[in-house]
């Protein structure tokens, strides 16, 4: 969405489905994420991991709604290049977000 100037609708809500699709993927996260702790610390790390997501999921909504309100509007409207602009940062959070995970261990339960 933040490369793609005035998708069609079924395609901007194609990929907003897909990305909510994606996004049930913390559970993975959160169980191997305890994996990483000793067993006498599970539940610790099982809240650490799930801390960190759920501290996540409250600042980038705060964090697209400052880029796009750094905008001004033009004719009572937001311009669209605000919303390709959050679309943008959001993605570089995930592609750091990712760059991270591929570096952490894999531990097997």
């Amino acid at each position: 969405l933040a490369a793609i100037e005035r998708p069609p609708v079924g395609l901007a809500v194609g990929l907003l489905v897909l990305v909510t699709l994606a996004a049930s993927y913390g559970v993975v996260i959160v169980s191997q994420g305890r994996a990483l702790f000793p067993a006498h610390q599970a539940g610790r790390g099982a809240t650490t991991v799930n801390m960190a997501q759920l501290i996540g999921l409250v600042l980038l909504p705060i964090m697209m709604g400052a880029i796009i309100g750094s905008f001004q509007p033009s004719g009572g409207f937001v311009p669209e290049i605000a919303y390709r602009t959050a679309f943008a940062a959001l993605a570089f959070c995930n592609v750091c977000g990712l760059l991270l995970y591929l570096r952490s261990t894999d531990s097997r339960p």
